[in-house]
């Protein structure tokens, strides 16, 4: 599935997830590293999104190739709380008003991955793990796919449940 939205793409081959910077209120533009982009929807009051929140830091510090972004949608989370949630994720945060981001994408829950490839296409949507608690989880899907598409090889398991709770709109 390629995405074609008002913050994703400019041509085939060159695309950009662009929204408003949670930290500063401006307009930031993430661009994919040279194997794609990781888009995860997190929440500061999600016990699910924080119980993976060390895993996401952790694969955002390994996989060089792929640059990160986690978006906060969730309606009912001030900008002040989310700002001192996020305030020291090693990732830039997207803060999507109105639900632009998590409605394109058909983003449900925190959290909830999504692997875009170099070529636009998405490669990856789901969880993180197979698990609502990071500790508990037996299969690594959001890694799985990324070690996949780091070694050009094709995910195996393309899509999977996200669990969590739900993103308010």
């Amino acid at each position: 599935m390629r995405i074609f939205l008002f913050l994703l793409l400019f041509s085939t081959e060159a695309f950009a997830l662009v929204g408003q910077d949670l930290m500063t209120g401006k307009a930031i533009e993430v661009s994919p590293g040279p194997k794609g982009l990781v888009a995860i929807f997190m929440s500061a009051r999600c016990p699910c999104s924080n119980s993976h929140a060390p895993m996401v830091k952790e694969l955002a510090t390994r996989f060089k190739n792929f640059h990160f972004v986690a978006v906060n949608s969730n309606s009912e989370e001030t900008v002040a709380e989310a700002r001192t949630y996020f305030k020291n994720f090693p990732i830039p945060v997207i803060r999507d008003e109105n639900n632009k981001l998590a409605n394109e994408f058909k983003a449900a829950r925190t959290p909830h991955a999504f692997v875009i490839s170099k070529d636009g296409k998405i490669a990856y949507r789901g969880g993180v793990t197979d698990s609502s608690e990071a500790q508990e989880a037996k299969q690594m899907y959001l890694k799985d796919a990324l070690e996949a598409l780091d070694k050009d090889d094709k995910v195996k398991v393309a899509e999977t449940r996200s669990l969590g709770c739900a993103i308010f709109r």
